[in-house]
């Protein structure tokens, strides 16, 4: 009995420890972007580098109303964000190729890798998009050294770069230099 229990334990993770071979499936986003989800989430497939955060401690920061749907950059305009309540996703842009782009990942439909998606929950994903928020009208600055509190996201602004946290922990940090999904 004891043997089963450690082979049903086993199995799946040994399964999991494939050649790296993929499925993705293609969803279009409120934004009328297309995210690619990999069906095998391993670190190698979507280029993340960092392990399971810590739980989360309360989110400090200027609460910002969401509304159905909020645009955002950094002063430096190199990075911009859409905050969205239905369905609640954050999804921020960069205006320079990323590690992801030169991945050598392709989409049918757009770029791969120059926008990035956060959900309420999961981990933070690079994906494939045809558009840019960063053409949105008349977005909101937030300045460096500002935390914001976006529904349930916060995202704090400095000079050095963008971080974005679902409750869960998970996210994006972004900049010109490095770029990470956690």
């Amino acid at each position: 009995m004891r043997r089963l229990a450690l082979l049903l334990i086993l199995v799946p993770l040994v399964a999991g420890c494939g050649s790296g071979d993929e499925t993705t499936t293609v969803t279009t986003t409120e934004t009328g972007s297309e995210e690619v989800v990999p069906t095998d989430t391993g670190a190698t497939d979507t280029g993340a580098t960092e392990t399971e955060p810590p739980p989360p401690e309360e989110a400090k920061g200027e609460r910002i109303e969401v509304g159905d749907l909020l645009y955002f950059e950094m002063p430096s305009k190199r990075i911009g964000c859409a905050a969205t309540t239905s369905p609640t996703t954050l999804r921020c842009d960069t205006a320079f190729p990323t590690r992801f782009s030169r991945s050598g990942r392709t989409c049918e439909f757009g770029d791969f890798g120059q926008a990035f998606m956060l959900r309420r929950s999961g981990r933070g994903r690079p994906i494939c998009a045809g558009d840019t928020v960063l053409s949105a009208t008349d977005p909101r600055t937030i300045p460096y050294g500002s935390t914001w509190l976006l529904g349930p996201y916060s995202c704090t602004s400095r000079k050095t770069g963008l971080t974005c946290r679902n409750p869960e922990g998970h996210g994006i940090a972004l900049s010109l230099e490095e770029q990470r999904v956690f």
